[in-house]
């Protein structure tokens, strides 16, 4: 008896010790790439991007995003409200499409993604880099080169149907005025 116990103590370890997101589920019979794999599309989100002065803010906007709507705001003088989906279908050979609609108006965002392998505060796979080749928009399709990554976004849950998604970035300059970007997705599977 004291062994069965040892052994399901060890494997309940071992099991919690695996969860990578704040909020992913204390155990799970898939891997994260099995979870992550598949079609995700958007059911509420933000973007927000704000230009400061070193005296506060000089500029910003923000897009709220609700199922296939959102609200455009910026400088509290003007607020749009229209159709709004955003796909991003992760195959588990390591591509994705990103494809976002804004009132009929679609682009498309081709390349590869991979999780993160642990840096810093950051556990292996808490994370998922992306990195684009190519967009196709109404003007046609334009083809990116180098070793840039386009976007990183701290997967904060994980599960077969429900994936939060956070990236920001700040960049300060020497005059005191800065740029901040910021997304934050709760994305539901197709």
């Amino acid at each position: 008896m004291k062994k069965f116990i040892f052994y399901f103590i060890t494997i309940l370890l071992v099991i919690s010790a695996c969860k990578k997101g704040e909020n992913d589920p204390s155990i799970s019979f898939r891997t994260r790439k099995a979870r992550l794999t598949g079609v995700w599309q958007i059911k509420t989100g933000t973007s927000r991007y704000v230009e400061e002065s070193g005296t506060g803010p000089a500029y910003y906007e923000s897009f709220y995003y609700d199922n296939n709507n959102y609200m455009f705001a910026d400088n509290p003088n003007y607020y749009y409200v229209g159709g709004h989906t955003l796909t991003m279908k992760f195959e588990r050979d390591g591509k994705i499409t990103f494809t976002e609609v804004f009132d009929g108006i679609s682009t498309s965002y081709y390349g590869n993604w991979d999780f993160n392998n642990g840096i810093g505060e950051k556990k292996k796979k808490e994370q998922v880099i992306i990195h684009f080749t190519s967009k196709t928009n109404y003007q046609g399709t334009f083809k990116y080169k180098g070793n840039l990554t386009d976007i990183t976004y701290d997967i904060t849950e994980l599960r077969n149907d429900k994936m939060k998604l956070f990236a920001k970035y700040k960049t300060e300059n020497p005059d005191g005025s800065s740029v901040y970007y910021e997304d934050i997705y709760e994305m539901k599977q197709e």
